[in-house]
């Protein structure tokens, strides 16, 4: 005999087609975010001299901090797309901060890795720092990018 309360439930309905197809949008910027970010610690965790040399190499003084401030600029970028995804509203400044202190603190794990894990590789602050201001400048692409597209509807 099935449970008195089952029968009076009201069945599930499924989410309309467009709901499906903003959550599964949102899914892949988040899972690209992720995949970002395991590709960003291979990189920064491999031994000096190891298969990753050169993988991000400029012909510019302090190159490696802006190679650290770009792969944290394309990581909150693609935060952003992951949480603006499907939403009619901008995220709040919160989410914003949160994106931020994610980046920062994923490039704070990975200099701490590099710290503890590589014989030829060291943590440094201003690492951290081209990290975090790289993670600001990927979260203000994505504000730009948020009122382009605003101002472009009717």
């Amino acid at each position: 005999m099935p449970h008195p309360s089952s029968a009076a439930a009201t069945p599930i309905q499924p989410s309309p087609p467009s709901d499906r197809a903003a959550r599964r949008t949102a899914l892949c910027w988040r899972l690209a975010a992720l995949c970002w970010a395991a590709v960003m610690a291979w990189g920064c965790l491999q031994e000096a001299g190891g298969p990753a040399t050169g993988w991000l190499r400029l012909p510019l003084p302090h190159q490696d901090k802006l190679a650290h401030a770009g792969m944290h600029a394309l990581l909150a970028w693609l935060l952003w797309r992951g949480v603006r995804a499907g939403r009619a509203e901008r995220p709040s400044s919160a989410t914003a901060a949160c994106i931020v202190g994610l980046c920062a603190a994923w490039g704070l794990a990975i200099e701490w890795g590099q710290w503890q894990f590589t014989l030829t590789r060291s943590a440094e602050a201003l690492d951290v720092l081209a990290n975090t201001v790289g993670a600001v400048i990927g979260v203000m692409l994505g504000l730009w990018s948020t009122r382009q597209h605003t101002a472009s509807l009717p």
